[in-house]
């Protein structure tokens, strides 16, 4: 649900996104569903290169996976880009190559909506995210 959210709101601020998908783990229908959320690139891991030539490396990548997963995601990534991690499906830990972090900078950072940022965050600001979105909502978008 995280990645598929990412995937709209990132559609509706002109983003555009490269979606990895697990090798063999997602249906034609599947892909077509993050297609219709907005997605412009939907591939695996090793199709990754090439599906996504001629898109601007990304300056931010998502993690839900982690193991060999994060480290295509990192592959993929901008100089001086962040590898930000919500969830641990594969139950591996993050991979970034050594090289990625010594030559290109890639950083790597945790996000929990629910036990960091809530409880952390301010209540105006909490409060404007809400209004955003429900205003997305309001507006079928």
């Amino acid at each position: 649900a995280v990645g598929q959210s990412l995937i709209q709101l990132g559609r509706l601020r002109g983003i555009r996104s490269i979606n990895l998908i697990r090798e063999g783990g997602a249906s034609e229908d599947s892909r077509r569903h993050l297609e219709a959320l907005g997605a412009d690139v939907v591939t695996t891991a090793s199709e990754a290169k090439r599906d996504s030539a001629g898109m601007p490396p990304p300056r931010a990548g998502f993690n839900c996976v982690g193991g060999d997963l994060s480290a295509a995601v990192a592959k993929r990534l901008a100089k001086n880009a962040t590898l930000v991690t919500y969830g641990s499906l594969a139950k591996k830990p993050v991979q970034i190559p050594t090289p990625l972090s010594i030559f290109k900078g890639i950083r790597a950072t945790g996000f929990w909506l629910s036990g960091q940022w809530y409880p952390d965050s301010a209540w105006e600001e909490r409060q404007e995210m809400f209004e955003a979105l429900c205003g997305h909502v309001a507006r079928g978008e």
